[in-house]
């Protein structure tokens, strides 16, 4: 399967959890999910992270996720968000009734199973979708919806 095949699978699910290597077509499956609307990402933190900088998700880009007219929040290369601003992302999703898409190097680099614990409470559905060693692409529906 490839990336663009999962498609179903986010349109059915209020988190999904999109694991690969660098260069794996991650962003550019996220990117596509706007269609005809101008693609804009709402977390991206990666550079800052790794120069060293502070990933904290700044207020006033809060407002902005809040706000952007969007039926989903793009979350790009989520290992390097803060842990509390990963569960702010999901409590953000329940408030303005958004889905969230979260890309992700390696599942363990997040606080995989508090996020579950998260999701599991807020009565929210969630899919993982991962790119194996053999580069197949697979979803597991964790959460709801199964």
């Amino acid at each position: 399967m490839n990336w663009n095949e999962m498609q179903p699978h986010l349109q059915s699910h209020d988190v999904a959890i999109i694991i690969g290597p660098h260069r794996s077509g991650k962003t550019e499956f996220v990117v596509q999910q706007y269609g005809d609307n101008s693609p804009c990402i709402d977390v991206n933190k990666a550079s800052k992270a790794y120069s060293g900088g502070n990933p904290a998700i700044l207020d006033e880009e809060w407002e902005e996720i809040a706000t952007r007219d969007c039926p989903f929040i793009a979350v790009i290369d989520a290992h390097t968000l803060r842990s509390d601003d990963l569960f702010t992302l999901v409590e953000m999703a329940v408030e303005t009734k958004k889905k969230l898409y979260m890309t992700c190097f390696d599942i363990e680099a997040i606080p995989y199973s508090e996020l579950l614990s998260q999701i599991c409470a807020a009565k929210l559905s969630l899919v993982r979708i991962e790119m194996l060693e053999n580069k197949e692409i697979y979803a597991w529906s964790l959460v709801g919806n199964s």
